[in-house]
């Protein structure tokens, strides 16, 4: 259990956008393709909830339960992992991509293992008709997942760097603030003395000298502060949010619909706000996973709803962000527990959906890197409501 969360945090260093990599990995699935003969390869990525196709021979991306891949079979094992007819294995054979469209007997798929030797997914290649593959050609496979693992490596090179840029605006918002006071104070001091000619004899043009000093200490702190702010408005490292509220509901409406779910999102009248590209990736993992176990536990046929409020609180803007399905609920003492921190007990999905209480433990972690807030209303029969809080500015 406790290597599965590392594992999901090693995941989350990365903030992969999902929808985001499908062309520029086309030509390692097509690659694969033609080294293995097989008509379908994809790249997949398995996070807490979820197997997220991120590349694929065919244009239409998927998603499905992470029970259901056999690719999270696959990042269990240090070597290629073959199946040469999934009809035939028992652990496979009732799956709906083998008793159904587009009825695929034959599988091989290869481990995206990181620099830190964590799998975070698999390239793998599947057909319609049973075979097997040479041992050169599963070798080609490796190199291929070898490449696609340095293309996500550099990507998290540029997000990480993303991410110390974010922290030093942070820092320098704090230190504007912290210098701010004692510059001013000296400020005051001089126009004190200066307009007090019993208290102490003191050159006026000194004092002047420090004044002018003080000033021109806090507009150079003014300035770079709106220079920073407006390179942000502009769009520099910077997006919508509205644009994170978009990404989730075209990442999650395939999951809804494969269960016959209604799944909504209200935006909010305040969404259109600039935010930092890291706090972004975070905020879409934060809400996919939200989304993800939210249609877990409802059933065919009901909603999942996610609605996005900005509000101020002691001169600070906030973003509180709810979660909402009419679900079968979680029982008093499980919610008792995740609102005091603690790990909650796996349980059963409505169609069988496997779940330990990891996904929603990584849940928490994203919002700690963000510092905000997550806390759950919910009643057995009757729903979950999760609400993360974050303040605009830590986005």
């Amino acid at each position: 259990m406790d290597q599965e969360i590392g594992r999901l945090q090693h995941l989350s260093s990365f903030a992969l956008d999902y929808g985001e990599y499908h062309h520029e990995l086309k030509p390692f699935v097509n690659l694969a393709k033609e080294i293995t003969d097989s008509p379908v390869c994809e790249i997949n990525i398995i996070d807490a909830f979820n197997q997220w196709t991120i590349s694929r021979t065919e244009e239409k991306l998927k998603v499905i339960p992470r029970e259901q891949s056999v690719c999270f079979d696959t990042i269990q094992q240090n070597e290629p992992y073959e199946v040469s007819d999934l009809q035939e294995n028992s652990r496979y054979q009732n799956r709906d991509y083998v008793t159904d469209e587009p009825y695929f007997r034959y599988y091989c798929g290869v481990q995206l293992t990181t620099e830190e030797d964590r799998s975070i997914g698999s390239i793998c290649v599947l057909d319609q008709k049973t075979k097997e593959i040479s041992d050169r050609q599963k070798r080609q496979l490796q190199y291929l997942a070898d490449l696609v693992v340095q293309h996500l490596e550099k990507d998290r090179t540029t997000y990480e760097v993303k991410k110390q840029v974010h922290k030093l605006k942070e820092r320098f918002k704090t230190l504007n603030h912290d210098l701010r006071s004692p510059i001013n104070g000296i400020v005051g001091i001089v126009d004190l003395l200066m307009s007090d000619d019993d208290t102490v004899e003191v050159d006026t043009e000194d004092l002047l000298t420090i004044k002018d000093c003080a000033k021109a200490m806090v507009d150079e702190i003014d300035g770079v502060m709106i220079h920073d702010d407006q390179a942000l408005t502009n769009g520099v490292d910077s997006i919508m949010l509205n644009k994170v509220f978009s990404k989730v509901e075209n990442l999650s409406l395939p999951q809804a619909k494969n269960k016959e779910i209604d799944f909504k999102i209200d935006y909010g009248q305040d969404s259109n706000q600039p935010i930092s590209v890291y706090a972004s990736r975070l905020l879409v993992q934060i809400l996919s996973n939200l989304v993800a176990n939210a249609i877990k536990f409802t059933g065919s046929g009901g909603e999942v709803t996610v609605a996005n409020e900005i509000y101020e609180e002691d001169d600070q803007q906030y973003s509180e962000i709810k979660v909402k399905d009419n679900g079968t609920g979680m029982p008093a003492e499980e919610v008792e527990k995740f609102n005091s921190g603690k790990k909650v007990t796996g349980s059963v999905g409505t169609e069988g959906e496997a779940s330990f209480g990891i996904g929603l433990q990584h849940v928490r972690n994203l919002v700690s890197e963000l510092k905000g807030q997550i806390t759950v209303a919910s009643k057995e029969g009757k729903g979950s409501t999760f609400t993360v809080t974050v303040a605009l500015a830590n986005l």
